[in-house]
């Protein structure tokens, strides 16, 4: 028996109803032109997170202005909707960025981006920031119908995550949390006192934010600089520190939806995160400049002085983390993914298992689809995005044994 039939039976509700839906539509029009905008004026991503976030709060305080407040199901599935369609819209910024940015003509890749990505750099599409254009039907067109056949995976494959993390490893999911949380405290079921508490962080917040990143807009639009009342990205300490600590770096962000991950994560994870940052951009860096190994081979102070070069891969952060820490992150992040896996492969085997086995009428009573669809849904997928990249760079069954491999999370 699946281990879903074995928990306490909870109350499902139907998330996707016209309220929730015309939110999204909200999120996709107004929303996230305005937060892009911010982003392209100051440099500054506020991204999917907040055009959702405040899609939610909107739509909760209007709901309760006409007496038909939303419950938090439908809040919940106004969050989710609204950041993924706002992550996939700046997918195409992102390449137009990548086409023209100095780092990749930096490095000699900028036209080897393929026209289906994003249209070359000398049509009339870019040069006059035209979307409708003809050269644009080809990226747009392949784009949505990735992304629509990841959708389908991205489903299927949440169903089964689902059950072997929240169900039977029982992960904590801290940023999850957070989001239902605020659900909750917008939603008609929510407490006085809660809801004063989110009330009086969000204005806190708007009002720093309104410093940090709206001054720097309006300074832009009204008088051609932008007016820094608050640093946008971090205060850098880089320059003062080196001196005494040779090729040591330290700063400390401004933004404050990094800061909030502090107080959803756990304790151990800060600690460790803290001292895993000092010993990789204090503790070592002497010894590297000593030794004039890597980007430190020509250290001397003020070069470059800064944490990073705003449009490029430079500066004190960024150089140490390409060339030396990257590659030990990746390498941990790959045993982290692998040990839990192995030291609890028959737990996993026997809830994929029973997960697989689950019924029709089951899966609807615990509000998910039956396991084979999912693993269906996930596989088909998988091989269909592997083929449509082989098809669109043919480079030999290797290549197409990787994409597949990297399709399927291995």
């Amino acid at each position: 028996m699946s281990s879903m039939t074995l928990a306490t039976e909870e109350v499902y509700k139907e998330g996707l109803t016209l309220k929730a839906l015309m939110a999204m539509i909200f999120s996709s029009v107004i929303m996230m032109p305005a937060l892009l905008w911010v982003y392209l004026a100051t440099g500054v991503g506020i991204g999917p997170i907040a055009a959702a976030y405040a899609t939610m709060l909107i739509f909760g305080e209007l709901g309760k202005l006409l007496m038909s407040p939303l419950n938090e199901h439908e809040l919940a599935t106004i969050r989710w909707g609204a950041s993924m369609a706002a992550s996939y819209t700046g997918g195409f910024l992102f390449s137009i960025y990548m086409r023209k940015s100095p780092i990749t003509h930096q490095y000699g890749i900028a036209d080897k981006i393929p026209v289906w990505v994003v249209p070359p750099e000398t049509s009339e599409a870019l040069i006059n920031r035209i979307i409708w254009h003809p050269d644009w039907l080809l990226p747009i067109g392949i784009g949505y119908l990735s992304f629509f056949i990841s959708l389908v995976g991205t489903i299927g494959i949440s169903y089964i995550t689902r059950e072997l993390f929240i169900e039977v490893e029982k992960l904590p999911f801290p940023t999850g949390a957070l989001a239902a949380e605020i659900a909750k405290a917008l939603s008609k079921e929510a407490g006085g006192e809660r809801y004063k508490i989110f009330a009086i962080v969000t204005t806190l917040m708007a009002m720093f934010e309104a410093a940090r990143s709206l001054a720097p807009a309006l300074g832009m639009v009204l008088f051609g600089r932008p007016i820094i009342l608050i640093p946008p990205l971090h205060w850098d300490f880089t320059q003062q520190i080196e001196l005494i600590i040779p090729g040591a770096t330290i700063g400390f962000t401004t933004n404050f939806m990094i800061m909030s991950l502090g107080f959803i994560i756990p304790d151990k994870v800060i600690i460790w995160s803290i001292i895993g940052m000092i010993f990789a951009y204090i503790v070592m860096p002497p010894i590297f400049v000593a030794l004039k190994y890597g980007p430190y081979a020509d250290w001397r102070p003020g070069k470059p002085g800064v944490m990073l070069i705003p449009g490029t891969i430079e500066g004190s952060w960024y150089q140490p983390l390409l060339n030396i820490w990257l590659s030990i992150v990746i390498g941990m992040a790959v045993a982290g993914a692998i040990i839990p896996f192995i030291t609890s492969f028959k737990q996993f085997k026997e809830s994929l298992k029973s997960f697989l086995k689950l019924s029709s009428s089951e899966a609807r009573t615990y509000g998910v689809i039956p396991g084979k669809t999912a693993f269906i849904m996930f596989l088909a997928s998988s091989i269909t995005l592997s083929i449509l990249a082989y098809m669109l760079t043919p480079r030999g069954i290797a290549f197409l044994i990787g994409v597949f491999a990297v399709n399927v999370g291995i």
